[in-house]
């Protein structure tokens, strides 16, 4: 970092021409070095590591944890971890080794590809049932929430088992949860409230198992290979994860798709699958919805390019 210049906040402003390219700041920072101080959403600096050889080597170092309790750790949302200090447990994301992989494994039987295309019969019908709905309502339609929040909230629902009355609520909490800008306290008790819903509806579960994953979930809790609130944890990545994030990937798809009318030519009548399967692969690697990098506290010295040690403190990797 050039002496005297002030220590860049993220995220960086984006080029309002190109919205969804990296900050053009970013490239400048990764011309200069590998590794620069920048301040996060949290009160403390922390090191930004610009090279795709340093991130994966850091991203694989047993030295760097995901443990967002950590002193350090450059929490991207504050009140989230105020709602773990506060007694809740840390999701699948701010796990380390061994137990990450040992419930990693766990929930992942439920995303197999095998699973997944059992769905799509189910997701097909939900899809063209919106688009209906859409087509006979009043015009202009708002396809954001006619379609775009719709859908998610429809499979994750389906997915996790829980009742399609309950869908409203389970989207006003996440709303908050992924909102930032919202005071800490505010994020904290919705996340407690949406903690609170799951824990109730896995009593249910336990009670009355049917075939979906918060079942599932509340099996793995009665057999002894899950805590009551690492399931919980795990439906409220995926609630928010597998709906929010979803809605507005497919919202700003859609718009990237609409400004490139040629590239959307291509695709729209659907009969070339691996052209539409590669196009879904680049709407999903260019546009990056949460914007927070991947962040870790280093747990002891490391050294950076044969130059920089860092000591514990926190790095955050971005999307480039």
């Amino acid at each position: 970092m050039a002496q005297g210049r002030e220590i860049p906040r993220m995220p960086l402003d984006r080029d309002p021409r190109r919205p969804f390219d990296p900050a053009p700041e970013l490239y400048r920072m990764r011309d200069e070095g590998p590794v620069t101080l920048v301040m996060p959403n949290s009160p403390e600096p922390a090191w930004l590591i610009t090279g795709y050889h340093d991130q994966r080597a850091l991203l694989a170092d047993h030295r760097m944890s995901s443990n967002q309790m950590l002193p350090g750790f450059p929490v991207a949302v504050e009140g989230i971890k105020q709602s773990q200090g506060g007694g809740t447990t840390l999701t699948i994301f701010g796990m380390d080794n061994p137990r990450h992989d040992v419930l990693r494994r766990l929930y992942a039987k439920d995303f197999m590809i095998k699973k997944i295309n059992e769905l799509r019969p189910l997701i097909q019908k939900h899809v063209d049932d919106l688009i209906d709905k859409m087509l006979a309502g009043p015009k202009p339609v708002d396809f954001v929430a006619a379609f775009a929040f719709a859908l998610p909230t429809l499979v994750i629902s389906d997915v996790l088992g829980i009742p399609y009355e309950d869908q409203k609520l389970f989207r006003e909490v996440t709303v908050k949860i992924v909102d930032p800008s919202l005071p800490g306290e505010v994020i904290a008790s919705a996340v407690g409230e949406l903690g609170k819903y799951l824990d109730g509806l896995l009593e249910i579960k336990l009670k009355d198992p049917k075939n979906d994953m918060l079942s599932r979930l509340a099996a793995f809790c009665d057999a002894g290979e899950i805590t009551r609130e690492e399931a919980v944890g795990a439906g409220m990545v995926l609630v928010t994860a597998g709906h929010e994030t979803t809605a507005n990937m497919t919202t700003m798809s859609t718009i990237v798709l609409l400004q490139n009318p040629d590239q959307l030519d291509e695709i729209r009548d659907g009969q070339n699958t691996a052209l539409i399967a590669n196009a879904v692969e680049e709407l999903l690697r260019y546009i990056e919805v949460p914007h927070y990098g991947r962040r870790r506290v280093a747990l002891e010295d490391i050294e950076i390019a044969g130059e920089v040690d860092l000591k514990p403190c926190a790095i955050d990797v971005p999307p480039l």
